[in-house]
């Protein structure tokens, strides 16, 4: 959808250095040689160094971490209420989030699955869904609170 909407590339989360990389690449190939792609050079530089810094990705798990317990506050209710609009949006939230962060493949299924349930009316399949994410959710947190500690 992305790339049919007019933009030149499109990098998927979790955002690997790797692919961003060579995503830039592709870009700044396509753009004709002159001052321009110095300056698009540079800030390729910079966004690879932000993808590669560490103390970076433990504030975005930490700013997760912070968030997260309300989010879920909000799922619950939606589920508890079968309010599919509300589950939609709330599964939604965390789905973005939870991408973020290599290694959450589990949790951020789930968050699609119980996505589409709240988007499909099919809230009598989110409480089994809910129960399986909150273990998801659960293992996510402790190694985000443990990448947290170690940029410390």
């Amino acid at each position: 959808e992305c790339l049919e909407a007019g933009m030149d590339e499109y990098v998927s989360k979790p955002i690997k250095a790797e692919a961003l990389r060579a995503a830039i690449d592709r870009v700044l190939r396509a753009v004709p040689p002159g001052p321009q792609t110095e300056e698009s050079n540079e800030i390729g530089d910079a966004i690879l160094e932000l993808v590669e810094d560490r103390r970076l990705l433990a504030e975005l798990a930490s700013m997760f971490l912070a968030v997260q317990g309300g989010w879920m506050e909000e799922l619950r209710r939606a589920v508890q209420r079968n309010d599919a609009g509300a589950l939609e949006q709330a599964a939604h939230r965390f789905k973005g989030s939870v991408g973020n962060f290599e290694g959450a493949g589990l949790a951020a299924r789930l968050c699609s699955e119980l996505e589409n349930c709240g988007r499909e009316g099919r809230t009598s399949e989110a409480p089994a869904l809910l129960s399986k994410f909150e273990i998801a959710l659960a293992s996510l947190c402790r190694s985000l609170e443990k990448l947290a500690r170690e940029a410390e």
